[in-house]
């Protein structure tokens, strides 16, 4: 089944983001151990709030290179960081 991936706002009202869990599960096969993609726990629930989305921004930036062919993988998550950033909401990561 895989990763489902979800944009919560502050009172967590969630929004499933279609596509995300597969894009995400891309990133984490490639994910440097001890980064914050490493700890994403593909069995269990990660939440990450705002100011962890903006470390996750980082990462993705540093990621980018020598990773061209997940680029549409990382512009997604990129893009829902981004949100979540912006309105102080969650990403939540519901494993399989």
């Amino acid at each position: 089944m895989g990763l489902s991936v979800y944009v919560e706002n502050r009172i967590h009202e969630r929004k499933h983001v279609r596509g995300a869990g597969a894009s995400l599960e891309r990133i984490i096969d490639r994910a440097t151990e001890g980064t914050i993609f490493s700890a994403i726990d593909q069995y269990g629930d990660t939440m990450f709030n705002s100011i962890q989305s903006a470390a996750l921004i980082r990462e993705l930036k540093l990621m980018r290179h020598g990773n061209a062919d997940l680029d549409a993988d990382i512009r997604a998550i990129e893009t829902l960081a981004n949100e979540v950033v912006r309105t102080y909401g969650y990403i939540w990561v519901s494993g399989d």
